[in-house]
């Protein structure tokens, strides 16, 4: 019964707190916000990492959901806010798809390495994933986008 909450616990916080995490990005500002919920993904994704308890796991993953609520939707208003109307929905289609394309292949590229390098630990796996949102936290790379800087925020 703990697995299926390992899962649904990221997604139940994920839909739980996009929309009011939307709206205080609206009144505190999107790039303070922003960086409260990389953090916040991040530091859920070390406790899920580093736990000893299957109902560790759980709380870190449901902090990590709290996180990415907050990417995704602050990621979306900063997509529509940044670009013209007539070129929005690309870059916001851009933006799903991305996610969309992490979301299959993720854990196919990540099972098929596990099980073929039997050295590589879960933490190792999920501290990468943490460290690897730092960089990339809204979906696109500054280089392509220079106006979704951090600095722009």
């Amino acid at each position: 019964m703990q697995c299926f909450w390992v899962v649904n616990s990221y997604l139940l916080a994920n839909a739980v707190f996009q929309p009011s995490l939307n709206a205080l990005s609206a009144t505190l500002g999107r790039g303070r916000v922003l960086l409260v919920c990389v953090s916040l993904f991040v530091l859920g994704s070390i406790v899920s990492c580093f736990s000893p308890t299957m109902s560790g796991v759980i709380a870190g993953r449901a902090i990590s959901g709290i996180g990415a609520a907050g990417c995704r939707a602050i990621g979306i208003v900063l997509a529509a806010s940044s670009f013209p109307t007539s070129v929005q929905t690309r870059y916001i289609a851009a933006l799903e798809v991305s996610q969309a394309v992490g979301f299959i292949f993720g854990p196919l590229i990540g099972g098929a390495f596990a099980q073929a390098r039997s050295w590589v630990s879960r933490d190792t796996l999920a501290l990468e994933e943490a460290l690897s949102n730092i960089t990339d936290s809204d979906g696109y790379s500054s280089s392509t986008f220079p106006s979704l800087s951090w600095r722009a925020l």
